[in-house]
């Protein structure tokens, strides 16, 4: 664990009262416990050996607040409450191949070639689809800082977000919103717009910050801002295992999403998202059995 990572999770934890904790090799954690008062021999912690079940920590989620979504009607988002089984099944599969992927992604990036191809409705449908399994936690990350539409998208607001917690004007669990009615979906925004972005995803509270959602959230799911187009894509890149590229028919640069490609590390392109793609289904002769068989009650 880095020294950078240590230091800022022992500054957040002792913001909110919360015990920090270090591995011992004999099965027991360090728990350091801040004391009031004057200490006796010039620490002003106390430490004892004791085992992480006698002191359960709390979880990030169980601290942060809920946020009502208010979607707008007709909203492409969030298609698994019968509305649109093809589009809930669709996204289904793509839960299915993250999760089966080799390298057991646990934090993914969505991205795309250019703008408006539809890569911050892909990543709130894919990880609200992450969310629907049974004691899965998923934080959906707003990191597209120069052109954010999600909190708009979901209906909740905006500020304070990952922007305010990496200047230092709130603490994470101040940012992070429960995205109500789901009981285990959250939701980071992008917060205050900021005039250099960039400094702040090339930041070490950044990487450190990742690092502690990774440990908090069954699974992370991080909207970047598209390949190429600025330096901020890299820099989610490199926290992440492993990227979605959508790409939308009829609307992505041929050239641009053939860099997009190129652009992205080999061993972390999961796959390939195409967004508003016409239903090719409508013109083959089992169409009428694969629109049927969504429709079939058991």
């Amino acid at each position: 664990m880095s020294r950078i990572f240590r230091a800022f999770e022992k500054a957040w934890e002792s913001r909110h009262a919360r015990p920090l904790v270090e591995p011992r090799t004999d099965g027991t954690e360090i728990y350091s416990a801040r004391r009031s008062g004057s200490p006796r021999n010039g620490s002003s912690h106390a430490t004892v050996a004791c085992s992480v079940a006698e002191h359960p920590l709390p979880s990030l989620a169980s601290l942060v607040t809920s946020a009502r979504i208010r979607l707008a009607s007709g909203a492409p988002i969030l298609p698994f409450d019968g509305s649109d089984p093809r589009a809930a099944e669709q996204y289904k599969i793509i839960r299915t191949k993250i999760l089966h992927h080799p390298i057991k992604p646990s934090c993914v990036v969505v991205t795309s070639a250019q703008t408006d191809d539809g890569k911050s409705v892909s990543a709130i449908n894919i990880a609200g689809c992450m969310a629907l399994k049974d004691q899965t936690t998923v934080l959906l990350v707003d990191a597209d800082m120069r052109r954010s539409s999600m909190a708009a998208t979901l209906g909740v607001p905006d500020s304070p977000g990952l922007a305010d917690m990496l200047t230092g004007q709130v603490p994470l669990e101040k940012a992070i919103v429960r995205l109500d009615p789901f009981q285990n979906f959250f939701f980071l925004s992008r917060g205050e717009r900021q005039s250099s972005p960039t400094e702040l995803l090339d930041s070490g509270r950044w990487r450190a910050t990742i690092s502690l959602l990774r440990r908090e959230f069954g699974f992370v799911v991080v909207d970047a801002p598209p390949i190429g187009l600025v330096a901020d894509f890299e820099l989610v890149e490199r926290v992440a295992d492993g990227v979605i590229l959508v790409i939308r028919p009829d609307h992505t640069n041929r050239t641009l999403g053939l860099k997009a490609l190129e652009l992205v590390q080999p061993e972390k392109l999961l796959g390939v998202v195409l967004n508003c793609a016409a239903d090719w289904f409508v013109t083959k002769p089992l169409s009428h059995r694969y629109y049927h068989y969504y429709d079939e009650k058991p």
